[in-house]
């Protein structure tokens, strides 16, 4: 069984939500992975080829996630069921950085080493 958040979590920044380019989680996972709930417009809420930093707000599984989406050749998503715009915007991306903002340590982080390794993997990275 696995669980997720069934709602956002803010960060109590004026304005967080109506400022482009700040998003939560939830929506990002949603957009890469066809959810029917995806209200990510990629033209114009996230569009990749205007961005070339990324910070993510959390060191657990779902900033690997986001991290792996973002920063694996494209064409490795061509035989996946993921949507084909996604993996369109994937193509046209121009991410080459991306932090974790984290209010702990390491020792505190929400990933595996697995998971963490496999984006050490990633060509390029």
């Amino acid at each position: 069984m696995a669980c997720g958040a069934d709602k956002d979590r803010l960060l109590g920044i004026d304005k967080e939500l109506s400022l482009g380019g700040v998003f939560p989680s939830r929506r990002i996972v949603n957009w890469y992975n066809g959810s029917l709930d995806n209200d990510i417009q990629e033209e114009n809420d996230l569009n990749l080829e205007n961005s070339r930093d990324v910070i993510i707000i959390g060191n657990g599984n779902i900033f690997c996630d986001i991290s792996r989406m973002l920063l694996k050749d494209a064409e490795s998503f061509n035989n996946s069921d993921m949507p084909e715009s996604v993996i369109n915007s994937l193509k046209r991306s121009k991410i080459k950085n991306i932090q974790s903002v984290a209010r702990r340590g390491i020792t505190h982080a929400a990933f595996t080493t697995k998971e963490i390794r496999e984006i050490g993997a990633i060509p390029d990275i």
